[in-house]
């Protein structure tokens, strides 16, 4: 038997909706699965803006993400994130239907 986990995933922003092969993105994170439904959003670098942010919320909620938590600095939180202690806590099915993504 094999059982493939997901473990991580890497994501790139670009500017571009159509980028070349060495076109440089404009931010990266990594996605660490803690289950099928919850992410940890971490190394996040480069700037976002708020379209990538919608592109964001509608990759998480189409791959079927409910939560997503991040341990991020107070000035570079994840926006409409929840602290919980020490971390910030993202509820993408109430994200995505607030931006009209679900």
């Amino acid at each position: 038997m094999i059982r493939h986990d997901h473990v991580t995933s890497a994501l790139r922003f670009y500017a571009s909706d159509e980028p070349g092969p060495f076109e440089p993105y404009a931010a990266i994170c990594t996605l660490l699965w803690e289950t099928d439904k919850v992410v940890w959003i971490v190394g996040m670098h480069g700037s976002l803006s708020r379209g990538m942010l919608r592109q964001l919320v509608q990759f998480l909620h189409g791959a079927g993400v409910t939560l997503a938590k991040a341990h991020r600095h107070p000035a570079h939180r994840l926006p409409f994130g929840q602290d919980v202690g020490d971390h910030v806590e993202l509820d993408v099915a109430t994200m995505a239907a607030r931006t009209g993504l679900a």
